[in-house]
């Protein structure tokens, strides 16, 4: 489902904060402090909040912060909901990919987030992991008693190197060579039959005397026949 992603107006946030409440009430008082600090401040200069919208309403939320306290070109990722009516059709992959880009532009090195162990994420978890999050560390009991906060990050400074035409033509000219040293290798192991007795020389001595047998018998036979022809 393809939704218009931008950013996230003033008079919008209370909106959002009704569907944060659907699924963590506590979730929802924080991200209340902080779209109230956003708008005061517009956007703290490197913070950004972006929604994802539909034709008739809001269907999700997301955003990203800047970690300006030691690391450089790190940011973590905001408060992420998709309104329950649009689960499973493809906006949060919409949201995260829009947010990759708009960070690799700022040459972000790594994006960070924070999640609960609690149930109600596992969910939330999985999508992370299949979209290349990997997990880092976990702070025991850091919302409750047995409830832990999980913290993924992923790698956006990673680079793919283009190959060049150049590299390819020798990669592609090294790979046939190999392969016509294989088929030489093998047409050598290869002995055709004629050969064999350079390989087995007990049974071809064998097969050699008895068709020396017979090819002797025959000729026998035939100097007598024609000793036999002359007498007469």
């Amino acid at each position: 489902m393809k939704c218009d992603i931008r950013e996230m107006k003033k008079d919008e946030w209370k909106k959002v904060l009704r569907f944060i409440r659907l699924h963590d009430t506590q979730d929802a008082r924080y991200a209340k402090r902080y779209y109230r600090e956003y708008f005061r401040r517009w956007g703290r200069g490197w913070d950004k909040v972006i929604i994802a919208q539909t034709s008739r309403k809001i269907a999700g939320v997301s955003g990203y912060f800047y970690d300006n306290v030691e690391a450089q070109g790190v940011y973590w990722l905001g408060f992420t909901y998709i309104h329950p009516s649009y689960h499973g059709r493809g906006i949060g992959q919409q949201l995260l990919t829009y947010i990759q880009k708009d960070l690799k532009r700022r040459n972000a090195r790594k994006l960070f987030l924070a999640t609960s162990s609690n149930a109600i994420y596992s969910g939330a978890v999985s999508f992370y992991t299949n979209h290349g999050f990997r997990w880092e560390g976990t702070l025991k009991d850091l919302y409750g008693v047995g409830e832990d906060q999980i913290i993924m990050g992923k790698d956006l400074s990673k680079k793919k190197r283009r190959k060049s035409s150049r590299l390819k033509r020798r990669r592609k000219r090294k790979r046939t060579r190999r392969r016509a040293g294989r088929r030489k290798s093998r047409s050598r192991r290869r002995v055709p039959r004629r050969f064999h007795r350079l390989r087995r020389p007990r049974r071809t001595k064998r097969r050699r005397s008895r068709r020396f047998r017979r090819q002797f018998r025959r000729h026998k036979k035939r100097r007598r026949s024609r000793r036999g022809r002359r007498k007469r």
